[in-house]
This record gives C-alpha cells, sequence and structure tokens, in this order.
C-alpha cells in the first residue's frame, strides 16, 4: 500500500536525496487516524521505522531524516494500539539508545516519544525497569548536575514530566516505589521549575499542570509526602496556588488536588498556615470533595 511504499523509498540506499521528503509525507499521512491503525497492524512496518531511526543517526548523508522518521513515530505513537505494537517491537530500549548517542538536537523528540510509549503498561514497566528513566534523565541532563534540570528548554522538561507521571500511573509498581526511583533523579525540583517555583523559563498550562499532577500522585502516601517535605514542597504552595487561580484546564484540577495532598505535609502545622496564608482552601474546595 501507499504507506509501505512510502518506507521502501526511505529505506534505499539509492534514494537519498528524497529520504527528507518521504519522511515528511509519511509523517503527514501519519496524522490521519486511519493510517495510524492500519500501521498498527504492521509490526514489520513499525520495526523498521524503529531500525531506520538508528540509520539516519549513523549515516551522516540520511542524518537529516532523523528528525522527520521520529515526527513519523511520534505521529503514529498517539494511538493507543500503536503505543502496544512499538513497546512489543522493544521501542523504549532502542529509543534510549538513540536518545544516548544521537545529535542533542534531537533529544527532547526522542524523549517526547518515549513519553507517549510510557502510557501504555509495557512502555511504562520497561521504563521503571534496569535504570531506563535514569537514562532518559540522564540523555536529557547531557552531563549536566540534577540541579540544572530548571534550564533544560520546556520540551524536554515536558517529556520527562509525562514520562515521570506515566512511570507512578502506568508501571505498577505503586507510588513509594516510583518515588524511590524518580527523586534522586531530580523529579522535585524538575516539578518545581514547570509549576514556577524553581527558577526555569515560564511553562505553559499543559506543563504546568502536568507538574502539578505528577506532585499530587507522589503526595499520595507517607512516604512520598516525607519526601516532598525533606525537599522543600512548602515552596510549592504559593506557585500552584497560582497554577489553581490562574491557569486553564486540568493544570487548575491538578494544582487543587496537590494542595489538598500537601496539607498532610510536615509535622507542625506549617503546611496547613501556608495555605491559609495564600487563601488555597478556597481553591481547594472549588476542586477538591471533601
Amino acid at each position: 500500500d501507499l504507506v509501505e511504499g512510502i518506507l521502501g523509498v526511505l529505506c534505499s540506499p539509492d534514494l537519498v536525496s528524497v529520504h527528507v521528503s518521504a519522511a515528511s509525507l509519511l509523517g503527514n499521512l501519519c496524522n490521519d487516524a486511519r493510517v495510524r491503525a492500519a500501521c498498527a497492524k504492521k509490526d514489520g512496518l513499525l520495526r523498521t521505522l524503529l531500525k531506520e531511526c538508528r540509520n539516519a543517526k549513523s549515516n551522516g548523508k540520511s542524518r537529516e531524516r532523523l528528525g522527520k522518521i521520529l515526527g513519523v513515530i511520534s505521529n503514529l505513537a498517539v494511538e493507543g494500539a500503536n503505543q502496544t505494537a512499538l513497546c512489543k517491537a522493544g521501542a523504549v530500549p532502542k529509543m534510549l539508545d538513540l536518545l544516548e548517542s544521537a545529535p542533542s538536537a534531537h533529544a527532547a523528540q526522542i524523549a517526547s516519544c518515549i513519553a507517549k510509549l510510557s502510557k501504555d503498561a509495557a512502555g511504562a514497566r520497561a521504563l521503571a525497569t534496569g535504570g531506563s528513566i535514569s537514562r532518559l534523565f540522564s540523555g536529557l541532563l547531557r552531563g549536566s548536575e540534577v540541579s540544572e534540570i530548571s534550564r533544560l528548554p520546556e520540551p524536554s522538561r515536558d517529556a520527562l514530566l509525562r514520562a515521570s507521571c506515566n512511570v507512578i500511573l502506568n508501571a505498577g509498581l505503586g507510588t513509594d516505589q516510583a518515588a524511590d526511583l524518580l527523586f534522586p533523579l531530580g523529579v522535585f525540583p524538575l516539578c518545581k521549575s514547570c509549576i514556577g517555583g524553581g527558577g526555569g523559563s515560564a511553562s505553559s498550562d499543559l506543563v504546568a499542570g502536568n507538574a502539578a499532577l505528577c506532585v499530587s500522585e507522589l503526595a499520595r502516601t507517607p512516604s512520598g509526602l516525607a519526601k516532598l517535605h525533606a525537599e522543600g514542597a512548602i515552596e510549592l504552595i504559593a506557585p500552584l496556588t497560582e497554577v489553581a487561580h490562574k491557569r486553564r484546564g486540568p493544570a487548575q484540577k491538578n494544582a487543587a488536588i496537590a494542595l489538598a495532598r500537601l496539607a498532610k505535609c510536615g509535622e507542625g502545622g506549617e503546611y496547613v498556615a501556608k495555605l491559609r496564608e495564600h487563601h488555597a482552601f478556597e481553591i481547594i474546595a472549588k476542586y477538591v470533595k471533601v
């Protein structure tokens, strides 16, 4: 069919001059839900795409097409069936290998693909085992210290947030085990920078909402609350309250839930006092049923 024909062009060593155009066309086709659904049933096609990512990275003459092929995979991974099929084809470890060896210009795009794949339970489990989530963080930090995580561009921080949330929600670990994985990697300063309290550039409503969701999930258990408190989570109350009041969409509710759970943080009532200081209970009451 048309998709396989274009992929054949993309794989041909004799047609390098049109590889980028072929990949662009394939990416555009994969914006169509019918094409994505058909691709989910073609295991060989998905495996070939993953292989071509590696080839595009290693071949200087065709490296320009790497971003286009990643765009195809990203468009396909919108569909749950493709997430499952790509994970079955080993996409998460292959993408992590690519992240560690590809030019830094493609790092955020690769990480975004991994984050999409981790919406699938198998992808989340793959990311949560064997040090894979650590490879994702280090692959984006590229030798920088964890303290520099707020300096990452928003697309990179967003990918880390989405992957972290998916590990918590989809990997089947339980909150405490997921927290044990994520806190040493810098998930707290990551969330703080995206919510607005960590020195990072201003985040979109979507990214701020994902950060608030991550905090709220980590705050589900006493152990998670203790880790948040040790990191200085009281500093999140003011920016979370602002997110709950001023942002749009799910960000508001996610922030309100995070605030409600942080009320149980600490031992001396300082979090409750801080919530009162910022009139946070009013916004909590709007979104959270007591």
